[in-house]
């Protein structure tokens, strides 16, 4: 054979393999990544108790971020660890936090503490850690966390930034680097991989009025500022889930979650409110705070904290922000569902 037909040859067999690979790849559904996947089942939603943690340290678990461990068949939520059962000044309770580590090998139907997560150190004098986004990807967890290098005491002081960690072994964590996010004053990191497989971060920055930011990377490390923020109101924890063949934002807006729709991933619009209305369940008598998502299956689930001791109902307490009733926070969990196009959340579903 000729070697110009020869080339010719095996020129048009490659692009017949790329041409069929390209589209066996492109008829799989997408699957974002991000947030958590387990298999079906992997969540006893039905026997989770209410709450289903109370960090036995400090009693003060807060903005949760869940992971499943496919290899142990485990659920790990990570946690701000605030220190409200401790009678300090001010605000510090929130600050000098690490990030608590709760585990479930029995599909969420009990919970053990798990220490805090090693590594966590920028070598300050006085640090604070907020608001973990846990996640697993190209063989290894990823950890973007507020980072704050100071205890405030008197008032909510301190500029954010975000930093990533790595790890193998969801315990112990290797710093990588500090996230230019372009903006001194940031807090509370979530991620989302797009359809392209870029990854969105949104975040809290206080220097664009409090609103949901964003930034696009196409490896993890190397971010660029993206659009302008998202939402109309101030709010703080945004964290996006994959769902339904559409990416759904959710932020704490201090009246409960708030949750916005996307085709892209990168424009939202808005779509409900959820946990705006106390729940009957032991601890779930206030408002839902600072959301975490999770796939099991085909069925979506929201984790959150949930203030009891501020809850009307509970009286004089209300309003006593020195008491360790009123600090205290407890982790929840309630199913997602879409009715009419509309995100819902019926935290009553499963009470007992």
């Amino acid at each position: 054979m000729p070697i110009g037909i020869g080339i010719l040859a095996l020129s048009t067999s490659l692009a017949a393999i790329f041409a069929a690979v390209q589209s066996q790849s492109s008829s799989e559904p997408f699957r974002s990544g991000g947030f958590a996947h387990a298999p079906e089942g992997a969540l006893d939603i039905e026997n989770v108790p209410a709450p289903f943690f109370r960090d036995p340290i400090f009693d003060g678990a807060a903005d949760p971020s869940v992971v499943w461990n496919d290899r142990e068949q485990a659920w790990y939520v990570f946690y701000t660890q605030r220190r409200a059962n401790q009678q300090l000044p001010g605000v510090s309770w929130c600050y000098g936090t690490k990030i608590g580590i709760a585990k479930s090998i029995d599909g969420g139907k009990s919970w053990d503490y798990f220490g805090t997560a090693k590594g966590l150190s920028h070598k300050f004098p006085a640090e604070t850690y907020w608001a973990p986004h846990v996640f697993f990807a190209d063989g290894k967890y990823h950890m973007f966390v507020t980072f704050i290098p100071k205890i405030a005491i008197q008032d909510w002081s301190g500029k954010g930034r975000i930093t990533y960690f790595t790890s193998r072994d969801l315990t112990n964590w290797k710093f990588i680097r500090d996230v230019d996010v372009k903006s001194d004053n940031v807090i509370d990191p979530g991620v989302v991989q797009l359809r392209d497989g870029r990854w969105l971060m949104v975040f809290r920055d206080d220097n664009a009025g409090v609103k949901s930011a964003k930034i696009i990377s196409k490896d993890l490390e190397h971010w660029m500022r993206i659009g302008d923020t998202i939402g109309s109101t101030a709010h703080e924890a945004p964290v996006v889930l994959f769902w339904k063949d559409k990416f759904w934002l959710f932020v704490d807006e201090w009246r409960g979650i708030g949750v916005f729709e996307s085709s892209d991933g990168l424009n939202y619009t808005e779509n409900s409110l959820i946990l705006d209305t106390p729940g009957k369940r032991e601890d779930d008598c206030f408002l839902g705070g600072h959301p975490g998502v999770a796939l099991a299956g085909d069925r979506a689930f929201v984790f959150y904290h949930c203030h009891a001791g501020r809850a009307v109902e509970q009286g004089p307490v209300l309003g006593r922000i020195d008491s360790h009733e009123y600090k205290r926070s407890s982790l929840q969990i309630a199913e997602l569902e879409i009715i009419d196009g509309k995100m819902t959340c019926n935290r009553d579903k499963y009470a007992k």
